[in-house]
């Protein structure tokens, strides 16, 4: 565990070689505002990544890979507003398949257009435990509110 350590930025590539570690806590360690690329590419079996109250507004896409599909990824009590498609989608997509999840109790999420891709999707919201910024739970949300979000191509 790495609680309240000054850890601005973990180098990709980093967890190379730590195939056997089963667990990373780094609990207010000030990774935010953005979690960049590549930060937690894992090898190996990496079921439990604690990244509470770090200050993270924001992932870039590929911050996290090679967890395992039963993994649990807790980001509660960061500064997340936005449920990105193209950061979070990748993540979802590995843990629906195989039982894991992602916590982002306590960030402000907006529940609006931007996570349609979510709502619109049971298996990957059943991977997603929060709430929006006015307190309705991520499993509580109505696909169909978010049925005039989607914009087909023609």
């Amino acid at each position: 565990m790495t609680r309240g350590n000054p850890v601005s930025e973990i180098e990709p590539g980093f967890f190379y070689g730590f195939e056997r570690l089963m667990t990373f806590h780094c609990d207010e360690c000030e990774l935010g505002p953005t979690l960049l690329e590549g930060s937690f590419a894992f090898v190996g079996s990496f079921p439990y990544i604690l990244l509470v109250h770090n200050g993270m507004a924001s992932l870039e896409p590929g911050a996290f890979s090679g967890f395992p599909t039963n993994a649990y990824i807790n980001l509660i009590e960061n500064d997340i507003a936005n449920i990105s498609e193209e950061s979070f989608r990748p993540i979802v997509e590995v843990l629906s398949l195989g039982g894991g999840s992602i916590g982002l109790e306590g960030s402000p999420v907006v529940c609006d257009c931007s996570m349609a891709w979510l709502a619109l999707n049971p298996g990957f919201l059943e991977s997603v435990s929060g709430r929006c910024i006015d307190g309705t739970l991520f499993s509580d949300l109505v696909p169909e509110d978010f049925q005039d979000c989607v914009v087909f191509d023609q």
